[in-house]
């Protein structure tokens, strides 16, 4: 058996292994869990009762051990750092499938408004969504990309496939497309990401610009404060690159007034272009600006 099958039968096994929904309840307990637990403290964090079925719970520790996703230590019993990570997998899992297959949070579907003379509807993306995604990116970048190095910078329609493979399609980014009209067009979309418990980024947002008078700008960030609010968090947060006039000042206007993050690089190769020629400088150090 070569590596790569050998690596495919071990996820396949590792998937079985997790298949089972107290072994499940188990990595979920002591993921929760401040400190390690006792057999009989885990029984009962996973719902069971300590006077039943030891024995089976004692097969499903075994097996999760086996895989190196529990671990014991004396008497009690804790996550590996694999376990660990495949928790927090497990959680982004379920919170995927309550957002595409529950009504996308508080905000639900919006389906039958009016915006000025048009119906408009917003849901979480799809598969059958890809293609037009696709396209929608390519033209945001365009534009943006016009903007910051003159309007020969395009990007060619199969790399903007590749990004909504590798930007959007991610178990941390949730994408919400809107559709237009009668003819259920997708003009626009927005992505956010969901990091380090809960803190909402918008990554990418976008509506093709003979749709902009409609206000769908403002209704795509509004769902996602909709749905910030409903998962009880106070800020929503956006990335954007200063050479992106344009798009800073849309944000600005919408009262984004605090700028609380630098991104640093170190290029291993060498330099990319082009750079804007600009610096800033911080305790003492000038930074050239991308």
């Amino acid at each position: 058996m070569g590596q790569m099958q050998a690596v495919n039968a071990d996820i396949v096994e590792l998937l079985q292994t997790l298949g089972n929904t107290v072994r499940r309840a188990v990595v979920s307990s002591l993921a929760k869990s401040p400190h390690p637990l006792r057999f009989s403290d885990l029984m009962e964090a996973c719902g069971l009762n300590p006077n039943h079925d030891t024995g089976q719970f004692h097969y499903h520790l075994s097996e999760l051990s086996r895989r190196n996703i529990v671990a014991k230590t004396g008497n009690k019993y804790c996550l590996t750092q694999f376990g660990f990570k495949i928790s927090r997998l497990l959680e982004a899992m379920e919170r995927e499938y309550s957002f595409l297959f529950a009504g996308a949070g508080a905000g639900g579907v919006d389906q039958g408004h009016e915006a000025g003379n048009s119906s408009f509807r917003i849901r979480p993306y799809s598969n059958q969504d890809f293609e037009d995604v696709a396209r929608l990116l390519m033209n945001m970048y365009d534009d943006a990309w016009a903007e910051m190095f003159g309007p020969d910078a395009q990007m060619p329609l199969e790399e903007a496939r590749k990004a909504v493979v590798t930007d959007l399609l991610v178990p941390d980014t949730r994408v919400l497309v809107l559709e237009h009209g009668v003819e259920k067009r997708l003009v626009g979309f927005i992505s956010y990401a969901v990091r380090y418990g809960g803190v909402f980024f918008v990554e990418y947002e976008w509506v093709e610009k003979e749709y902009a008078e409609h206000g769908y700008d403002n209704m795509l960030f509004q769902r996602v404060k909709n749905e910030a609010r409903a998962a009880g968090e106070g800020a929503v947060y956006i990335r954007v690159s200063h050479r992106e006039h344009r798009f800073i000042e849309f944000p600005i206007r919408k009262g984004y007034e605090t700028l609380n993050m630098l991104e640093l690089a170190k290029y291993l190769d060498k330099l990319p272009e082009p750079y804007s020629g600009k610096t800033i400088e911080i305790e003492g150090h000038r930074l050239r600006l991308r």
